[in-house]
């Protein structure tokens, strides 16, 4: 019996294995936690080199949930093509 290719999987890291992961195509979805404050003096980037500006690709990223938790912010952006935009 051969091994079957996984279809689903996650990765947590900080912003270096994020922007490995997004350099190499290999992001379906992304799930930010938006703090109220600055991770040290001059704050740090998410996606190793860059920001969330990425997201705002309209022809490759759709926001599918944002909501409040506490004074924080949660949001989920599916990236368009690879997979039904219906809810889990």
């Amino acid at each position: 019996m051969g091994l079957a290719r996984p279809r689903r999987g996650e990765a947590e890291g900080g912003p270096t294995i994020a922007g490995a992961f997004l350099a190499a195509d290999l992001v379906d979805e992304v799930v930010i936690g938006h703090g109220t404050e600055a991770l040290g003096t001059k704050g740090r980037m998410p996606a190793g080199d860059r920001g969330l500006e990425f997201l705002r690709q309209a022809d490759r990223w759709q926001t599918v949930e944002e909501r409040k938790i506490g004074a924080d912010r949660l949001s989920v952006h599916r990236r368009l093509g690879r997979f039904p935009l219906a809810s889990r």
